[in-house]
């Protein structure tokens, strides 16, 4: 039999089994078994005898569905840095998302190593005035049972970025 009880426990299952079936009164079995009457009121009202899971139930992830997407675009196919994902994602996308987010998002993904034939794969932008936008669009995968696109916009001489996630829904009510 495998028996696994937890660091801090002071029964077994064979006392939890003895505390459920006696009837003496909590007092008189915490000082015969030298435990916390805490402990014995515990394993009274419980129906098993063996430990519940210690493991978190409500874990909490502070990135939605679309930004995971765009962080896994900007590290697959830009190839950007951990701290340039975070500064594209703050000033674009969501400016209260923490560096440690992001590379929790990543590692999630699977995707913290850089790719290396990304870097040699885009070449440099060519010299031109101010005032040029480069603009591109992704499809994101359906978020929330919905096509999604990312607008990315980067003016060449500054290098300012602005990145726009639009639904469907939202594009039709703009083209309308």
């Amino acid at each position: 039999m495998d028996l696994r009880l937890h660091a801090n426990a002071t029964t077994t299952p064979r006392t939890r089994k003895y505390i459920q079936e006696s009837s003496k009164r909590v007092r008189e079995l915490s000082q015969e078994l030298g435990v916390n009457e805490s402990t014995i009121r515990r394993w009274k009202t419980r129906s098993t005898v063996s430990d519940g899971s210690h493991t978190r139930h409500n874990l909490m992830q502070s990135t939605c569905l679309e930004e995971e997407e765009i962080i896994v675009e900007l590290r697959q196919r830009v190839g950007l840095s951990l701290d340039d994902i975070t500064e594209v994602m703050r000033r674009c996308v969501n400016p209260h998302l923490s560096r440690s987010a992001i590379y929790r998002c990543m590692k999630r993904k699977g995707v913290t190593q850089r790719p290396s034939d990304v870097v040699l794969a885009h070449k440099p932008f060519e010299e031109t005035e101010f005032g040029y936008v480069h603009v591109d669009l992704k499809h994101l995968t359906k978020l929330e049972k919905q096509p999604a696109y990312v607008f990315v916009a980067i003016e060449r001489t500054t290098r300012f970025v602005y990145v726009e996630v639009v639904q469907k829904r939202d594009a039709v009510t703009i083209a309308s």
